[in-house]
């Protein structure tokens, strides 16, 4: 809630600007810049996995806002995703919010099955996240 000409307005303007610009602007940061493919000068690659999440000490509910009959169901975390048009950032943005009981779960159940599996798929193919520009000629190889 916050006072705007006197009067007294809920709305999530406050988390928007408090919470996912920042969270936004630092998973832009991770994103490479001047090495697009991650591409190193000593022949290596690095990827990198970032997943946004806010945590929160407080209960977490989903409501079906498309439901004839909506109503709060208690949820352990859910995927929010936001359409950004702003100056500095811009196109969709996904973030998970855990409640903080439930995060061993969630990391356990979510977070390090994903990256297991790019793990074994770069383990199977090294080559498989590369750019086709970047992907070697096989016969080169040899």
């Amino acid at each position: 809630m916050h006072l705007s000409s006197k009067r007294w307005q809920a709305d999530n303007s406050a988390i928007f600007e408090s919470l996912t610009i920042p969270l936004m602007k630092a998973v832009q940061a991770f994103r490479p810049r001047s090495e697009p493919s991650g591409q190193h000068s000593w022949g290596c690659s690095r990827l990198n996995l970032c997943f946004p999440v806010v945590v929160t000490s407080g209960e977490l509910y989903y409501v079906d806002g498309e439901s004839k009959d909506p109503h709060p169901e208690d949820i352990d975390w859910v995927t929010v995703e936001r359409d950004i048009e702003m100056e500095s950032l811009a196109g969709i943005f996904n973030m998970d919010v855990v409640t903080y009981p439930a995060l061993r779960h969630y990391l356990e159940s979510r977070v390090l099955p994903f990256c297991n599996e790019v793990s074994a798929a770069v383990a199977n193919d090294p080559w498989v996240l590369a750019p086709p520009e970047q992907t070697p000629d096989i016969n080169l190889i040899w």
